[in-house]
Order: structure tokens, then sequence, then C-alpha cells
């Protein structure tokens, strides 16, 4: 959506809101994966987590999520089997973390810091605008090139829950998603729970 609109004000907010969902995604794939050997259900499994945590409720912004993507990645290189973790592919952002000179994190900084100035800023010029969207176009693919895995990791879409009246059993169907569309790939599992 955001390669077919014109470059301005609308595709770069789009570009912004598209790379810190990028960044929240690549988080919450990190928290799953440090969570990974922790029985969740007795606390959170990092003190760093437990540290964005307020009043109950985990309070996340673009910095906080990158510092748990750091963990997740730290976590999964020193992990002695990462191919049994859910996203192996995670290790590899520790290199481009830790590396200030790299197009990634070069591309990643310049979005971050636009997107916590960009509610301080003034109404800038069209011709400024149009420029910005043409660059930050750039970083965003820079940022995307960076992490391939994430079109090839299964997502899932919770389609349906059920209580089978005969066994008692309760099933969910799962819709699989994977890269940018979906497969219409469907499976249904036992489940223990719904989940709102």
């Amino acid at each position: 959506m955001i390669s077919q609109q014109a470059h301005g004000k609308d595709r770069l907010d789009n570009i912004l809101e598209c790379a810190e969902y990028v960044i929240t995604l690549l988080a919450f794939m990190a928290m799953l994966q440090v969570a990974e050997d922790h029985n969740v259900g007795l606390h959170i499994p990092s003190s760093q987590l437990r540290s964005f945590c307020r009043e109950g409720s985990l309070h996340l912004d673009w910095g906080e999520c990158l510092a748990i993507v750091r963990e997740g990645a730290v976590f999964t290189l020193k992990h002695t089997n990462p191919l049994s973790l859910p996203f192996p592919n995670l290790g590899a952002l520790e290199t481009m973390l830790a590396d200030d000179s790299l197009d990634w994190t070069q591309a990643e900084r310049t979005l971050h810091e636009h997107r916590n100035k960009q509610s301080h800023l003034q109404r800038l010029p069209d011709v400024e605008l149009r420029n910005m969207s043409e660059q930050f176009t750039q970083f965003l693919d820079v940022l995307l090139g960076g992490i391939p895995f994430l079109g090839t990791t299964p997502l899932v879409h919770v389609v349906d829950y059920q209580l089978r009246p005969v066994s008692g059993e309760r099933v969910a169907t799962f819709q699989l998603l994977q890269g940018t569309s979906p497969v219409f790939q469907r499976r249904v599992q036992r489940v223990m729970v719904e989940i709102p």
C-alpha cells in the first residue's frame, strides 16, 4: 500500500507507522523467545520486561521494544539449541544491533528519531515532506531487508472457538498466515481456554 502512495505526508506517516509495527512485532517475537525456557505463569521471565510494567500492564515504546529485541537476540545466540526455539533467526539481529555503522542500524535509528520528533514538529513544506518520504521509503526497505525471516514466519489468526458437545473438548480453528497474504491453510487444534 505504501509503495502505491504518492510521496508526501500521508506516505511518510505510513512509513513511520509501519516501521514501528515491525519493531513491535520483533519485540513480541523476542518476548516469546525469552519466555520459551520459563514458566511464564509464575512471573515475567526477564528483569528488563518487569521494569516496563506499570500497574499490572506492559507499556512499550519503540526504544523499549528495541531493548527487548536485543535481549531476545542475545538469548537466541547463547541458547544451547537455538533451532529448537520458535524464532531461531532472531539471533542474527544481535550483530546488526551491536554495530552502529551498518545500514540497518542507521535506517532504524533515523526512522525512530523522526517518529519521536514527528509529534513535536510543525507543519513542514510539501516539498520537504515529499523528499523525506522518498528517503524514508529507502530506510524502510533497508529495515525490512535486514529481517527477511519475517516473510517466512507463519502467523496465526484465530478464526473460531467451539465446544464439542459430545466430548466436551474445546477446539479452535486457526488460519495460518505467511508473508503478506493468507495461504488459507486452516488447522483445528484442541485448546485449554478461549483467548479473548
